[in-house]
Parts: C-alpha cells; structure tokens; sequence
C-alpha cells in the first residue's frame, strides 16, 4: 500500500514539474541557508576558540578590574615587579608580562609593514605554545637583559623580506632596531590574535621607546600540572599583598582562567550560530506556507480523482495518505537539493572568508528532517481536507 501511494505520488508530481519546482523552491533555499549559516557559526567558534584551547587549562589572564565597567575604578594598574613577584610562586610554571603595541609600523631591507608588537617575555613562548618554524625563540636571559632581538609572524616577515633570508637581518620596530632569530609557523587567526601578523619582542628591549614599561596590558600565567587552583589562590594572595589592599573585594585586578573564557566563548558562539539558523529557518517557513497554497490548489484540481477514488472503495486514510506523502516527498526532495546547494554555498564562502567555514553532520540530518516536517506540517491540512471531500459532490465537481 505504501509503495503503491508513492509510486501515486510521484506520478502527480512529475504532472506538473514546474508547479512542482515553485512549491519546493522556498524549502531547497530554506534549507540551503541553514547548512551555510551553521557551517559558517561552526567555522567561526572553532577560529575563535582555536587559539585559547592551545594555551591549555593551566593558563590563567591577569587584568586590571575596571569596576562596574561604565566607569574605571582609581587603580594602581599591573607592573613588570607584579610579574616577577609571581614568577617566584612554586605553583607558577611560567609567567608573561604582556604590552602590546598594535599597528606599529616595521621597517627592514627597504620595506615597511605594520604589525602586532607584542613586548613580553621568553614565558610567552610556554603560556602560548606557538610552534616556530625557522630560527629559534629568545631565551630568558635575552629577555632579562633586554637584548633587541625579534621573532616574526610568517606574513610580517614574508613582507619584509620577500626575496632573502629574514633571519639575522635587522628590522626597526618602531624606533628600535632589532635582529631577527626566529619567524612563526603559518598558523591564521588564533582566538583573538593573529600570530601571522605579530611581533615578538623582549618587554625590556621595547621600553626603549616602543611601549610604556611602567604598566602592563595584562600578565599571563602558566600553573603548574595539577595546581591550577592553589596557583590562582597564590596569584591573587601575591597581588593584594603588592597593592596593598586588606579586603579581598577592593582588588584592583581580574583574574581569568583560560578554560573560562573558552566556555564563555562557545556559549556565545552558540548563540550566535542559533540566531542564525533561527534566521534561516524562517525561510522554511515561507517554503511550508507555499506547500500549503499548492497542496490546497492540487485538492482544487482533483476533486473529481478524489470523488472517483473514495467511489471505487477508497477510504478517508488512504487519500490523506497520499496527500501527505506527496507534500513530504516534495519538501523532501527539496531538502536534498537545499544540501548540495548549502554545501556550494559553504564552498564558495571558504574562497572569500577568513576562516573556513565547517559544514557538520549533525547540521545536514536536522536540515533533511525539518524539511519533511515541514512537508508533513504543512500538508495536513489540504490532506485532511481532500480525505474529508464528500464522494458524491467531488464527483460533481467541475
């Protein structure tokens, strides 16, 4: 029976292949927009959250806390000796002073380039575990020392020295020069940095006239395998000490664990990617509400087929069957080829997009399913409509 009801179905749809392809044409663009959004929201949290998951669970941000955040509360601000006092902690691994001078201009072999300059340490290297590709990284005592050395980003060096060697060269980061010893692998956009377009220098070597060395943007910390509470418990003791505050809710610092901001992210990556898939489903509701207008105008056109079937011993299940069917096996149909023209779309927003786009599983099987319902939603009322049609006035009907 069922076989025979859609062998019925098929034969009515390819009766009208055009109507057919109008009434589908808002499901396939429905469901075309669902794949390319979420693959698009998916694209973007694994970009975003890409480069915080590789500092892993042990790293923690130090901030100055700015109060209610509408206006700065009076504070004493992060210092180089707030970073040593905490490299001294047993629980502490590693400890990076971080300032940052965003869009400073490089200049080296006669070229120029802007660039992230980020003034730390050689504890930078361990809180962010960036892989380098040729050179080295600079050591501890460079850093101490404040020897002016660099370490590029694969792009501000392929810039700078597209046609040579950009080890051992020197670049003038801002007013000071400095010897190139190491450049980055390729990576792209990591969380909030691109690695590709930044450059590493030792904290002391850019005090000389690149950053203001008496207040730090922040202060990353690596804890100890295992410690990571009695590491930010130890952090947050050292500080108060050092900014002599008394009472712990007067702290005039924010301390954030990694693994935090990485939850806040997807959380927020989440509610993106469903507000966009909330916006693309409102085209599968406009492609269910015409399912809805040519069902009722196939029942129109077939009173007298639905009249001569219920007269040959048709029951009223039989021909809401076949409706249903029919309205199903169009939005189905629909929803097979919104995936393919989905997974195009993601394609060719992979050839323009900063990030690649991430087409999921998950995200094609609800799109295929919603679809169906759609149909199924959509065409119960014509189908109910067209099973309850009076055999003898269908017969009629004219």
């Amino acid at each position: 029976m069922w076989l025979m009801l859609l062998s019925t179905a098929v034969q009515s749809l390819r009766g009208n292949p055009l109507r057919s392809l109008l009434a589908m044409s808002g499901v396939v663009i429905g469901v075309a927009a669902v794949i390319a959004m979420l693959a698009v929201g998916a694209g973007a949290e694994q970009r975003l959250v890409q480069g915080f998951a590789r500092k892993g669970a042990e790293v923690m941000f130090v901030f100055d806390d700015w109060g209610d955040g509408r206006r700065p509360r009076a504070v004493r601000g992060l210092d180089p000796g707030d970073a040593s006092a905490l490299a001294t902690l047993p629980e502490v691994a590693a400890v990076a002073p971080v300032q940052q001078a965003p869009g400073a201009t490089l200049r080296g072999a006669g070229r120029e380039s802007t660039a992230n300059v980020i003034a730390t340490s050689d504890g930078y290297f361990a809180c962010t575990d960036l892989p380098v590709a040729r050179g080295r990284l600079f050591t501890a005592s460079e850093s101490d020392l404040g020897i002016p050395v660099a370490v590029l980003g694969t792009a501000v060096a392929g810039r700078l020295f597209p046609d040579r060697e950009p080890l051992g060269q020197t670049v003038l980061v801002g007013p000071v020069p400095m010897r190139v010893v190491g450049v980055l692998a390729a990576q792209g956009r990591q969380g909030f940095l691109e690695p590709d377009e930044m450059a590493i220098v030792p904290l002391a070597a850019a005090r000389r006239g690149l950053v203001d060395g008496g207040r730090l943007g922040q202060i990353q910390v690596l804890a100890r395998p295992g410690r990571l509470e009695a590491a930010e418990e130890a952090v947050g003791r050292t500080l108060l000490r050092r900014h002599r505050l008394a009472d712990p809710a007067q702290r005039d610092f924010a301390i954030y664990r990694n693994q935090d901001i990485l939850n806040q992210l997807r959380q927020i990556s989440g509610v993106f990617a469903a507000l966009l898939a909330g916006i693309a489903a409102v085209s599968l509701l406009v492609g269910g509400i015409g399912i809805m207008n040519i069902m009722l105008v196939a029942v129109t056109e077939r009173t007298r087929e639905i009249g001569l079937r219920k007269a040959i011993g048709a029951r009223e299940r039989d021909i809401r069957r076949q409706f249903l069917i029919e309205a199903a096996l169009v939005t189905g149909t629909g929803g097979i080829l919104g995936v393919l023209l989905g997974w195009g779309l993601t394609a060719l927003a992979a050839a323009v997009m900063p990030f690649p786009p991430v087409v999921q599983g998950g995200a094609i099987l609800m799109a295929l399913a919603v679809s169906v319902a759609v149909g199924l939603f959509f065409g119960w009322y014509p189908a109910r409509r067209a099973a309850r049609l009076d055999p003898i006035e269908a017969l009629r009907h004219e």
